[in-house]
């Protein structure tokens, strides 16, 4: 008898660890799957959003940090972020293209810059409805002819010459002649070095 309970104790134990070492393994794997996403969001180059009149649905365009098309500047006196893709760099979505981008702040740092006070570019190039019949090359900036839009840069992590990391928020107008009267309005993130 003692020998069927002490092997009956015994299954019980070994379960009981068991039973024991599944929640934390269970909890170590999902632990594991939840950082997984939050890595996958970080920014690494420079993402942004834009709508408008000839994005009636807002586009998203992603630039990876190690393409050769994003150059930066980034020294005390000047922050500036240059995209200028040799290949055809499409919206999120497959229906615009990217032509070339331009931000920058004078001075440069941790801190905010605005349309009236260190904002000095901030010009976006597309070719909209790429491939289509309705193609335009449409050019915008914050700054046309001497009338500024709202425009905020926010440098959250600024390293002289290694790393530039924030956010910018604002409004566009487009500068091709026959349509100066169109807004377009702009969000998107950054880090880059």
């Amino acid at each position: 008898m003692k020998n069927i309970l002490g092997k009956v104790g015994m299954v019980v134990c070994v379960g009981l660890l068991a039973a024991c070492a599944d929640p934390g393994a269970e909890a170590a794997n999902a632990s594991a799957s939840d950082s997984a996403p939050a890595a996958a969001q970080s920014v690494d180059g420079l993402t942004f959003t834009i709508s408008g009149p000839l994005f009636p649905e807002p586009a998203t365009f992603e630039v990876p940090g190690d393409t050769r098309e994003l150059r930066t500047y980034l020294s005390d006196s000047m922050f500036s972020l240059t995209v200028s893709p040799n290949d055809r760099l499409r919206s999120t979505d497959g229906k615009h293209v990217l032509t070339g981008v331009i931000l920058g702040t004078q001075p440069a740092g941790v801190g905010e810059s605005t349309e009236s006070a260190g904002v000095s570019e901030a010009t976006f190039n597309f070719d909209t409805d790429a491939g289509t019949d309705r193609q335009q090359g449409p050019s915008m900036a914050f700054s046309s002819k001497g009338e500024k839009q709202p425009m905020r840069i926010v440098m959250e992590t600024f390293e002289d010459g290694k790393r530039a990391a924030g956010h910018f928020i604002g409004k566009l107008q487009r500068t091709n002649i026959d349509s100066t009267h169109e807004i377009y309005d702009v969000e998107g993130k950054f880090d880059v070095n």
